[in-house]
């Protein structure tokens, strides 16, 4: 069945909303990257946060962790 431009043109926004209310798909897969060891957990947890500067709360407390882990040696 063919279908009407309207119902073609809605095809995408449909599909977008099906991944965006689709929580066990967003959970499993950062579950799976940390079980492979593809991510650590701090980098699945903290990975899709941003700091009100803008950067990646992940990678805002890794540079701070090099900076204190260089102040050190």
């Amino acid at each position: 069945m063919r279908k009407t431009r309207v119902g073609h043109e809605r095809l995408p926004l449909e599909r977008a909303n099906r991944r965006l209310v689709d929580p066990p798909r967003m959970t499993q897969r950062p579950v799976t990257a940390v079980e492979t060891g593809i991510l650590s957990f701090h980098a699945a947890l903290l990975g899709q946060i941003l700091h009100p500067t803008g950067e990646i709360v992940h990678e805002r407390m890794a540079s701070a962790e090099a900076a204190v882990r260089g102040g050190r040696g």
